[in-house]
């Protein structure tokens, strides 16, 4: 299985990165928006872990630029954030 995670916390990064890894799944973080739509461009990702408050976007909006890209598949949304506000 091939992950994306978007600007996730440095801990949420690395923890998020050792399970999947652990389960021998392949793993690619972008640190922005930017990279996360140019790496969906490139590739076929079964699950992207999305962080609504990206340095650079909304995390809402990425996810909504990212559903027409897998049109006809299915894609569930899930919004979470580092921040406790």
């Amino acid at each position: 299985m091939l992950f994306q995670a978007a600007s996730l916390s440095l801990g949420g990064e690395l923890v998020s990165s050792h399970v999947l890894t652990t389960l021998h799944c392949q793993v690619d973080v972008a640190k922005n928006g930017e990279i996360a739509l140019a790496l969906m461009e490139q590739n076929h990702y079964d699950l992207i872990l999305m962080d609504i408050g990206l340095p650079d976007n909304d995390g809402g909006e990425v996810t909504r630029r990212i559903r027409p890209m897998r049109q006809g598949e299915h894609c569930e949304s899930d919004a979470q954030s580092k921040s406790l506000r």
